[in-house]
């Protein structure tokens, strides 16, 4: 966190990973930091256990609930898919120096 050496504005940066994080995963987060930055972390809902967790996700596997519905869902693609075809990148793209976006067409 970053304050504002010329207000009382705070910044945060928040840097994840898509195989990490996802929309709910996104919405707690940001929930649980406002709580925090607004001083009021008491009304958060206490965290459940992580053994709790670790069950879950377990039975999960022992069920192979995850495999059927992805063999259901992905049954029948038979070849790679790329997003926005892009087949020939290298690398994480820590090596790109600039990024600008574009404006879409209406």
């Amino acid at each position: 966190m970053a304050a504002d050496r010329h207000s009382a504005q705070r910044y945060l940066l928040l840097s994840v990973h898509h195989l990490i994080e996802d929309a709910t995963s996104l919405r707690l987060i940001l929930d649980e930091l406002t709580a925090h930055m607004a001083g009021r972390p008491e009304r958060l809902a206490p965290p459940p256990a992580y053994r709790d967790f670790v069950g879950h996700t377990l039975h999960q596997l022992a069920s192979k609930d995850a495999e059927a519905f992805f063999r259901q869902e992905l049954g029948d693609v038979t070849e790679p898919t790329t997003p926005f075809q892009l087949v020939d990148v290298h690398g994480d793209g820590s090596r790109v120096a600039t990024c600008a976006a574009r404006s879409r067409p209406d």
